[in-house]
């Protein structure tokens, strides 16, 4: 193999890093317009409208995220290793780049989730998707294999409950088949990320 096209771990934490970046840069977007969306159906007077009662978001959930990964990364073994001589002498407890990447992911599952539920559910949340898109994220980062199988397992599970505990019993045929549809998506898109994953990295 061409040593050029060989990853190394500090390829796997920036691509993290650029990675969390684009999902709080998401967040972000998606809070801002569904709560210009709340706000437009509070100023028309339309309040039957709004059938969960649903209170604006705040952003400090992504404050939480950023203020909770990004230090994460930065501490971990292959980013110290590039900013660490900047600080000789100061003795810094580093982590692994896997665990490092791992704890991002965990923080993005419970935070999305936390968005999904105030957002109105996984039927009308703008979140659903991230939810979905992370387990593939962890399979194209290289990431362990008990990392991606853990955030496919959260990710389904989260799905599931807000799903049936969160949503208009009302609908409850409609909720089946979602259910059903949408989880069995997700096992597909696992079990063939899962068979032609790459090696993970070291």
């Amino acid at each position: 193999m061409n040593e050029n096209l060989i990853i190394e771990p500090i390829n796997v934490a920036g691509a993290t890093f650029l990675v969390q970046f684009c999902i709080l840069a998401i967040m972000i977007i998606g809070i801002y317009m569904a709560n210009s969306a709340l706000d437009a159906i509070d100023t028309s007077k339309q309040i039957g409208h709004n059938r969960n009662n649903l209170a604006p978001i705040r952003l400090t959930s992504v404050l939480m995220g950023f203020l909770l990964t990004f230090p994460a990364l930065f501490i971990s073994e292959s980013f110290f290793k590039i900013w660490g001589p900047l600080f000789q002498g100061i003795g810094i407890n580093t982590i692994s780049t896997h665990a490092a990447v791992f704890f991002v992911f965990i923080v993005n599952l419970i935070i999305i989730t936390y968005l999904i539920w105030l957002s109105g559910g996984v039927q009308s949340s703008p979140f659903t998707a991230v939810l979905f898109m992370l387990p593939a994220l962890a399979i194209f980062l290289r990431l362990q294999s008990y990392v991606f199988i853990i955030c496919t397992v959260y990710a389904a599970l989260a799905y599931l409950i807000i799903l049936y505990l969160h949503e208009d019993r009302a609908r409850l045929k409609g909720k089946h088949a979602n259910a059903v549809v949408n989880t069995l998506c997700l096992v597909l898109t696992a079990l063939i990320g899962f068979i032609t994953r790459p090696v993970p990295i070291g």
